[in-house]
């Protein structure tokens, strides 16, 4: 394991940074990170959340290493060392989705795990690995992973991309989550934070699938499950905007408790793909 240092001294940055990934060579040695699976192909939202268990983890850790561990100069000199500018303009230059996705697994991974801690202390966080969480729901309201609340299975038609006529390809399908949700609606369609927040909130499961076809034809569809109506409902409200703001962009409402959002390059494109999973007519 090597430390790279800015002054080739080893200071209180150093020292928080080993902790954190000294951590991480633990976790591997007792629970092997591969088995966490955060590098799932086509559930996102599933392999985020494990991330979070991880660096969550490490950082609560790191954190519990300098309360007990530093002197009150090396906590100022820590403090002094993270107002560095040049870090700070990177933050603010990332694309928002980017720069909240990378923060991500530390600041509510760290909070999920400090409720996990809470109740368990170690061995709680431990048992983690285990019995992971299953949504970015679930760290977000660790409530909901304590009492084993579970994603809705939400399903699209594998032959999507033949359905909608030759040439086409169906690349991708994934699951967003509540953490994704809230950043499209934030992103896209520039809602406040709390509206946001509260709209993403009472996520059951989703699914989205991009399709893509001749002549550069393309189309991404979202269909979503809500915990309550009035949940979907807000989601609703709030994604209608985002649609419209967006400008090419559908909403359809195809059971109650469920909303689904079409986009595509043009008008036709997006009526095929609604036809085809179900929403026109």
């Amino acid at each position: 394991m090597f430390v790279v240092s800015k002054t080739g001294g080893i200071g209180p940055t150093e020292k928080l940074t080993f902790a954190h990934e000294y951590d991480h060579a633990l976790q591997d040695q007792h629970f092997d990170l591969t088995k966490l699976g955060t590098d799932e192909v086509g559930q996102s939202d599933r392999a985020f959340a494990r991330l979070c268990v991880a660096e969550g983890d490490a950082t609560l850790l790191m954190y519990d290493y300098l309360q007990q561990a530093f002197t009150p100069a090396e906590t100022i000199g820590l403090l002094q060392g993270s107002l560095d500018p040049a870090q700070t303009a990177i933050l603010a230059t990332m694309p928002p989705y980017l720069r909240d996705q990378l923060l991500f697994p530390y600041t509510s991974g760290l909070s999920f795990i400090q409720s996990v801690f809470a109740n368990g202390g170690w061995p709680a966080v431990d048992a983690l690995y285990g019995a992971r969480p299953d949504s970015t729901e679930q760290i977000l309201h660790p409530a909901l992973y304590a009492s084993h609340d579970l994603p809705m299975t939400v399903t699209i038609p594998a032959d999507v991309a033949s359905r909608l006529g030759a040439g086409w390809t169906a690349p991708l399908q994934d699951t967003l989550g509540e953490f994704t949700l809230d950043e499209w609606l934030k992103i896209a369609g520039g809602l406040a934070d709390t509206v946001a927040a509260g709209a993403a909130a009472g996520w059951g499961g989703d699914r989205v699938v991009v399709v893509t076809g001749p002549s550069g034809a393309w189309g991404v569809a979202l269909v979503s499950k809500w915990d309550t109506p009035a949940d979907a409902d807000e989601f609703a409200a709030a994604a209608g905007t985002t649609a419209q703001k967006l400008g090419h962009a559908d909403m359809f409402r195809p059971v109650a408790g469920e909303v689904a959002v079409v986009v595509g390059s043009d008008d036709d494109i997006r009526a095929r793909l609604a036809n085809v999973l179900g929403f026109a007519g």
